[in-house]
Order: C-alpha cells, then sequence, then structure tokens
C-alpha cells in the first residue's frame, strides 16, 4: 500500500475537476450540490467552497503545500512562476502539489462517503477495530494484508493500516506521513520515532522522540493516545539504554497520561509492574496483582500477551525460573508482535540457563526486526549458554557477533553481557558492579556465573603429607 488515495475509487482526480469548474463561472455559481458537499451552505460560490476546503484540508501541513494549490489550483498561476516564487526547484513543486491533491482526494473521498453512506449499512467501528486488534496481536502482518484488502479510505482507517506496518517493523515513506498530516500528524510522528526505534535508526528514533516531547500540542486532549505511545517508547529506550530510573519515569508518564481513559488503563498497569523488572520496587507484588485484575476486566489478545510477558520477567528476576519459562512460551509466538516476541525468547534462553538446560537459538527469530537491539541481547545469551556448556570457541564467536551488530553501542546491556563472557574466557571474575543500573543484567550476569559454577568438575581436597591427618575446618 502506498498511502495514497484509491485509484479506483470515484473521487480520484475529483478534485482537479472542481478547480477546472472554476475556469467556467456559469458552472460553478449553480453547483450548489457542490458547494453544500465541500462546506456547507455558507459559502456563495465555489470558489469561496474550495478555498476553505484547501485551507482546512491543508492547515497543519506545511504552509508551501496550501500555497502551491492556491496559486495554481485556484488563481490560476503558472507553475514555473509559483516555483520561483517559492524558491523551489521545479521538480520539488511537482512533487509537493502531487502530495498535496493527493491528501484534498482523500479528504474528499471520505467526505463523499460520508455524505453517502447509509446509516443502516455503516460497519461497526467497535467489531472492525476489535477484529482488527486480536488478528494484529498474533500476526501484525496478516492484519495490515486485510486492511489493505478492505481499502481503508477514512483517516482513522489509514492511521490504523500505518500503524500495523510500524508494528511489523516498517518505516513510513516521507509522502505517506504528509498524506496523513492534519488530526494525525503527531501520532503519525510517533509512529515514525517507533518505526526508527525498530529499524535500528538509534540516533534518528531519539533526536524526533525529543523534539515530540518539546511539542505544545503533546498535551492537547486529542493527543492523548499518541503521548502515551510516545512515553511507551521513551520505556522502550529506557529499557535500551540499561537505565531502570529512565525506564520508571516513562512509565510513570503512561499512567499518568492513561489516568480516566479506560482504554489505555490495561496497558498502563502491565508497565507499572513492569518496571520491577528493571528498577527494584517494594511493592511489585501488588503491582502485578493490578496489572493481572486489569487484564481480566480487559482480556485483550495484546495485553495478554504482554501480562504473561511480564509476570514471566518478574519470576525470573525474583527467583523462580521454572514460572518463567512456562510464561515464556506463551508469550513467545512466531509471526506475532516481533518486539515481544523476541523478548519472550530472550525469556525463555534466560529462564533455561537458570534452570541448566539447554537453548538453541531459533531461525525465525533472525528473521524479524533484525537491525533491533534485542537480536544482539539474543546473540549474547547463546554466548552464556555456551560458556556455560563449555564450548569456550562457540561463546566467543557469539560475542563477536553480538558486539559486531549496529544496535550494540547503543544497548550498554549488550556490553555488559558480551563482557562477562569474555571475562570468564580470560579466567577474570564477572564485574557485576560494572553492569548498568538495571535489575535484569544484574540478575543475568549472576545466573551465569551460576551456570559456570555448575559446569565446573567437583574440586578435590588437598593431599595430605604422608603420616599426617588433613586440616579440618571447624
Amino acid at each position: 500500500m502506498n498511502g495514497a488515495p484509491s485509484r479506483n475509487g470515484g473521487t480520484h482526480g475529483r478534485m482537479r475537476e472542481l478547480f477546472r469548474r472554476l475556469r467556467s463561472p456559469q458552472v460553478a455559481e449553480r453547483d450548489a450540490l457542490t458547494v453544500s458537499l465541500l462546506d456547507g451552505p455558507g459559502h456563495a460560490d465555489l470558489r469561496a467552497a474550495l478555498l476553505t476546503f484547501v485551507e482546512t484540508t491543508l492547515r497543519d501541513y506545511d504552509s508551501r503545500y496550501r500555497d502551491i494549490v492556491v496559486r495554481a489550483d485556484i488563481e490560476g498561476k503558472p507553475g514555473k512562476q509559483i516555483a520561483h516564487e517559492l524558491a523551489l526547484a521545479q521538480r520539488t513543486y511537482y512533487r509537493l502539489r502531487a502530495v498535496a491533491m493527493r491528501a484534498l482526494d482523500h479528504a474528499l473521498e471520505v467526505r463523499l462517503a460520508r455524505t453517502e453512506r447509509e446509516p443502516e449499512t455503516a460497519p461497526s467501528g467497535d467489531l472492525h477495530g476489535a477484529l482488527l486488534e486480536i488478528v494484529a496481536a498474533l500476526d501484525p502482518a496478516r492484519a495490515h494484508a486485510i486492511v489493505e484488502q478492505l481499502g481503508p479510505t477514512t483517516s482513522e482507517q489509514r492511521f490504523t493500516a500505518l500503524r500495523l506496518r510500524v508494528l511489523a517493523g516498517e518505516i513510513p515513506a516521507d509522502d505517506e506521513i504528509a498524506l496523513l498530516g492534519g488530526a494525525h500528524r503527531f501520532g503519525v510522528d510517533v509512529l515514525r520515532a517507533r518505526a526508527f526505534e525498530s529499524a535500528g535508526l538509534f540516533d534518528a528514533a531519539e533526536a524526533l522522540v525529543a523534539t515530540l516531547e518539546a511539542d505544545p500540542s503533546r498535551d492537547r486532549p486529542e493527543h492523548r493516545i499518541d503521548a502515551f505511545d510516545l512515553a511507551m517508547l521513551r520505556r522502550l529506550q529506557g529499557r535500551r539504554h540499561g537505565d531502570g530510573i529512565e525506564h520508571a519515569a516513562a512509565v510513570d508518564d503512561m499512567v499518568a497520561r492513561a489516568a480516566g481513559v479506560p482504554a489505555l488503563a490495561p496497558h498502563a498497569a502491565i508497565a507499572y509492574a513492569h518496571v520491577d523488572i528493571h528498577l527494584a520496587v517494594t511493592d511489585w507484588m501488588r503491582r502485578l496483582e493490578i496489572a493481572q485484575q486489569a487484564v481480566r476486566v480487559a482480556p485483550q489478545v495484546a495485553m495478554l500477551r504482554y501480562a504473561t510477558m511480564v509476570e514471566g520477567y518478574l519470576a525470573y528476576v525474583h527467583g523462580d525460573p521454572e514460572l518463567a519459562l512456562h510464561r515464556s512460551r506463551i508469550s513467545t509466538l512466531q509471526g506475532a508482535n516481533p518486539a515481544v516476541a523476541l523478548q519472550g525468547e530472550a525469556l525463555y534462553a534466560r529462564a533455561a540457563l537458570a534452570l541448566g538446560r539447554r537453548w538453541q537459538r531459533p531461525a525465525w527469530t533472525r528473521d524479524v526486526l533484525p537491525n533491533a537491539w534485542f537480536q544482539a541481547e539474543l546473540e549474547a545469551l547463546g554466548a552464556h549458554h555456551a560458556l556455560a556448556e563449555d564450548h569456550t570457541g562457540d561463546a566467543a564467536r557469539l560475542v563477536a557477533v553480538a558486539l559486531a551488530h549496529p544496535s550494540a553501542p547503543y544497548a550498554p546491556c549488550v556490553g555488559a553481557l558480551a563482557g562477562a563472557v569474555s571475562a570468564a574466557l580470560r579466567g577474570e571474575r564477572i564485574d557485576t558492579a560494572a553492569a548498568p543500573n538495571d535489575v535484569l543484567t544484574h540478575v543475568d550476569l549472576h545466573v551465569l556465573e551460576a551456570a559456570i559454577e555448575r559446569g565446573r568438575p567437583p574440586r578435590q581436597p588437598p593431599s595430605s603429607s604422608p603420616g599426617r591427618t588433613p586440616r579440618v575446618s571447624t
């Protein structure tokens, strides 16, 4: 899907047709139906209606989009003159005009559909959204294919389609972002930052997050869900940074923005319990109970998987690897939300090592989000398993692979996990004090120490001199 209005729809090119009518005043003046359709009965002629429609549709775009359409299609100026007036290369002028025209065509298409739809045949938005939520939790790529096949026409449906693509690991193109500007501009930018993070473009992701954090429109009521998603992205970045305090601060923002929004409450409650995985808190059991209750009240598929994963990680950091292993089997699902699936597989690797069981990385994990830092983390965990089994060559090779991953410099936890293996290979003691401020990483290093100790042969008592009794400590 390219994000442009449907080429098969009856409104494709309709805006150009309406603009051409401005050259025939006798037609435009009696075109009352078009005037009413565009902007209600308040305008006396098509020109006024079109000008208002253009300004309303493109109000949140760069001003050049609006200027180009007004000068070219309403005032009738030639393109070369407009490009000169706006100091644009002609190629840029035509590209911007095409994007603006697609946005206008799409907005008109939505208005026509809203006008012509019979109330009794209108689809149920709630049912449509609920079905997509279920499919997306299991297979975002399939959900995206369904949305594309249905042919999204409203801006809400297009935004949903874009969100599903980002969940599947895609990065939206600039023209699609321009097309979904307007009321969705802030939300689209949040999705774009999430896509950068998933694609391993960490500098771009963090720069865009900083810009959005400083954007005053973040606190508008209509952007509450988008601001929640932005806080969630900051939580993911805090996790990558290995900073439990940064992670907890982002979760606090999620909880604050979810207040009074029932749809966000389960996610916020689970994230609140998630904090203890990275920053020790005393009330973690109460937080987990609240999260479990929230999921029971609103059992969304995606939230059930997230809650199960968090319960598994809490079990791991609190010394119950059997429960962690069980929960990891539920939260890990090939083809599902790739970030959750990779984290679920990492939990399985951790719990298996704690239990002294073997783990071999599944092939499917290498094909999803290949540039995400979870890939380097899985390589480092593989090195832990190789070292525990005394496969030192494999351990050294996996450490090298983990540290060579493009994400490694941006993820201190990866360096700590890989560095512990390197230290052990040199015969040095693992330095847990040098690890990032992250509870999970510290637990990982202690589990590795225990696994190494478990694999060593039993220590023999010192040999005694002939005719002397070995000294026994009492």
